[in-house]
């Protein structure tokens, strides 16, 4: 048998060790390293290897091989890889694209909300709803199954409301495929597979004398899987595949369920027919005592009670002394710790350090007290378009215009980005004499005044248009984006140069034109919904800062952190529904549903985020955080550090030997203060110059009781301001009827 597929340790960084293979193999002729091409999984994964070749060559220019993503292969890449592709991709559809497909589903969704129970369906319901229709269908294509298989699902086993979305999800499947052949369209999904099957095809009638290599993949999806079959059936097609675990018996190999983190790889290796056995490290593992104990950490369950065995095996401390646990009170106290791990990394030159966590809150805590020492570091989730700057100030727009209330104007001048083509320290003077004298004191100051005209002029169009019952989609969001570029005109400027520029504006732009383009897809819809949809869809816009943050740090979710290998990990939170996430309620299709769909079972998931936790607890120095409450709520220790404690018991090793206490305890310590002062309570004495010579009854009451506010009333003037939009009430009309009989009296004094 041809030795074309190899194995790399989950104690080594898969990337890293594939990319030092291959210098090696052409260290003589580093050009022809160009000519090989690697099918990696996602783009993700792509930019990962080349950072690898970076990180090798250094400062060092070379010829990159050629990387495809399988993930999201394009067709043009398939003209470059022999055969006759353009023939074969004759007469297939462009995909279409995301935002089209999701207003369509938000249209069908809506027009029928009495099929889920309710009489009327908001937007940001229905948007929720079309997500979870577009992952489903997704899924379908994926694994090559087919919504035929409905009409096999017997109706009555299922509850009442089941029943109403299994009849409105065969409506939608049925029309679907009409809908996109009439539009000359198909599913990304399918195309995606129907492109991989092509490769395969063309590959199989004339294969390649290129050398072919296919990394890191798991293969999921069964036309990823027939591509590595064909790959292996190339006279130069190679496999490398990452962390197969070698020390599971051959029966306990057999027991793997969908839970198990081998569950995929096993899958892919029966598949290509090929035994565990014959796949060879490509090189030795950097710890085997580590991957052992890992290994037994991850035991299938069925055969979990061989744990009892244990007693008589002996590991040396290389296999657990790079694992330390850190068990703290609340997340503070948790991101304080991670924080001051990553802070101490950075004093080693060259080391460096990742966050890999699913908890976005505990990812964003780090964040932030990181910045204490001036370290930003890059988070791979990044942050949603709707709490950027530029997406914070299309929502203040909205809100402001819907009613012209005074405070939410307010808010809206406030915002660095408006300027109506006026300077910017001009209009921040304007506001604050707009809102101190003209609107909580109800004096006069034109020129504020002639500013909240002006403002008021602006919007007003989309006021108008947001006060309507009805109004089409695609006409109010035009309205929304032209007020947004009116009001940030700067002095020299477009309003579009200053609002789409930097990276938050730039994804904005990119945002609201993809928008633009298929928003007549919705047609007329309720103006009061425009601002809850638009943030829906705003937060499906992740953006990252593209320069700036420190070159050692990072914080990644457990996708991002595959084929990376840090010097120190940190896998943070480790708690059940993080790790493994909980798994949430399909408004599509219950659990018995799917099974008898035919779709994977949901444990599946859990079964892949198990092999992103083996790999990264196999790294050289490991810390395992976790929270034993957050924001108040008991939490349970993860499946897998529970495990872990198991295992280590019965290797008659105690679980507190990993504990590590300092840095819980630098945490709990860093913002302790080294002395208490006990706040004395106010005593004005102010010079008797500025004391007052007369007081009311009430007043001198006041005096007894709090002669702090005597001295904030009478002596600094400070009087408590109206609220901008406060109804004039009855004291205001005693006081404008006093004012009158006053300027009366004083004008006509001697004579009625």
């Amino acid at each position: 048998m041809k030795n074309n597929v190899w194995n790399i340790s989950s104690s080594l960084g898969f990337a890293d060790t594939l990319v030092e293979h291959f210098l090696q193999e052409y260290a003589n002729d580093l050009t022809a390293l160009s000519e090989v091409m690697f099918l990696l999984p996602n783009r993700r994964a792509v930019r990962t290897m080349k950072e690898a070749f970076v990180r090798a060559r250094g400062l060092t220019p070379m010829l990159l091989p050629r990387m495809i993503p399988l993930g999201e292969v394009e067709e043009d890449e398939l003209f470059l890889t022999g055969g006759d592709a353009r023939k074969m991709l004759d007469g297939m559809y462009p995909a279409i694209g995301t935002t089209e497909r999701l207003l369509l589903f938000i249209r069908i969704i809506m027009a029928k909300p009495t099929d889920f129970g309710m009489k009327k369906m908001s937007l940001s319901q229905a948007c929720y709803l079309a997500q979870e229709l577009s992952s489903l269908i997704d899924m379908v294509k994926s694994q090559h199954l087919s919504f035929d298989n409905l009409k096999n699902l017997v109706v009555e086993d299922y509850a009442s409301h089941w029943q109403e979305t299994l009849r409105f999800l065969e409506i939608i499947t049925h029309h679907w495929p009409m809908i996109l052949d009439e539009r000359k369209l198909i599913d990304t999904s399918e195309r995606r597979d129907k492109l991989l099957q092509i490769q395969s095809e063309i590959w199989k009638s004339n294969q390649p004398q290129q050398r072919i290599v296919i990394a890191g993949t798991t293969a999921a999806f069964p036309a990823m899987k027939e591509l590595v079959k064909t790959v292996l059936a190339l006279p130069h097609g190679e496999v490398y595949l990452a962390g197969i675990d070698k020390f599971l018996s051959d029966e306990d190999w057999n027991e793997i369920t969908e839970t198990h983190p081998q569950y995929e790889l096993k899958e892919l290796i029966d598949f290509l027919k090929i035994e565990r056995k014959d796949i060879q490290n490509l090189v030795p593992p950097y710890n085997i005592e580590l991957e052992a104990l890992v290994s037994e950490i991850m035991r299938p369950a069925k055969v979990s009670d061989k744990w009892l065995d244990l007693a008589g095996k002996t590991f040396s401390p290389q296999a657990w002394g790079g694992i330390e646990l850190i068990n703290c009170a609340d997340i503070r106290e948790e991101a304080l710790a991670i924080a001051l791990i990553m802070r101490k990394v950075i004093d080693d030159e060259g080391r460096t350090a990742a966050l890999v966590t699913s908890d976005r809150n505990l990812a964003r805590r780090v964040a932030n007290e990181l910045e204490r020492w001036n370290i930003l570091v890059d988070d791979s989730a990044g942050k949603p378009l709707s709490l950027m700057p530029v997406g914070i100030f299309l929502r203040q727009i909205l809100k402001a215009a819907v009613n012209l209330q005074k405070v939410d104007l307010l808010a809206l001048i406030k915002n660095p980005l408006l300027c109506m083509g006026e300077d910017y320290s001009l209009v921040r003077n304007l506001g604050r004499r707009l809102d101190k004298i003209v609107w909580r004191q109800r004096g006069e100051d034109v020129e504020a005044q002639e500013f909240a005209e002006k403002l008021n002029e602006s919007i007003g169009p989309l006021n108008e248009l947001l006060n309507n019952s009805e109004i089409e989609f695609k006409d109010l969001l035009e309205c929304h984006i032209k007020t947004a570029e009116l009001l940030a005109k700067r002095n020299d400027k477009s309003g579009a140069q200053v609002l789409w520029c930097g990276i938050d504006g730039e994804a904005a732009a990119r945002f609201v034109a993809d928008l633009y383009e298929s928003a007549q897809i919705l047609g007329k819809i309720n103006p009061q919904e425009y601002e809850e949809l638009l943030q829906v869809l705003m937060s499906g816009i992740n953006i990252r800062p593209k320069y700036g943050m420190h070159p050692r740090l990072k914080i990644l979710g457990p996708i991002e952190a595959r084929f990376n290998q840090f010097d120190v990990t940190i896998i943070g939170e480790v708690n059940e529904g993080i790790w493994p996430q909980a798994t949430t309620a399909d408004p599509w299709m219950s659990r018995p549903m799917k099974k008898d769909f035919g779709f994977p079972l949901p444990e599946r998931a859990i079964g892949v985020t198990a092999f992103d936790f083996m790999q990264l607890l196999c790294g050289e120095e490991v810390y395992l955080t976790r929270a034993a409450r957050v924001q108040g709520t008991p939490m349970v220790k993860s499946r897998w550090w529970l495990r872990l404690e198991t295992v280590l018991k019965a290797l008659k090793i105690e679980p507190d030997n990993l504990e590590n206490a300092v840095y819980r305890l630098w945490a709990k310590q860093l913002d302790k203060p080294n002395e208490f002062e006990k706040t004395q309570p106010p005593e004005p004495r102010p010079p008797l110059k500025h004391r007052p010579c007369e007081l009311s009854a009430s007043a001198i009451e006041m005096w007894v009781r709090d002669p702090y506010s005597v001295f904030a009333k009478y002596i600094l003037k400070l009087y408590a301001l109206d609220n901008p939009d406060k109804e004039p009430d009855n004291a205001d009309y005693g006081n404008i009827v006093h004012e009158v009989l006053q300027q009366f009296n004083n004008k006509y004094s001697g004579q009625l």
